[in-house]
């Protein structure tokens, strides 16, 4: 089904989001 495809989609992007913030973070502690 098209819809709960979808939503397994939006998890992966999220938690894919959440390591790339966490990584710009890190980068940025770094930086100062």
């Amino acid at each position: 089904q098209e819809l709960s495809f979808l939503r397994s989609q939006v998890s992966t992007l999220k938690s894919q989001i959440d390591q790339t913030n966490s990584r710009i973070k890190e980068l940025e502690k770094m930086e100062k």
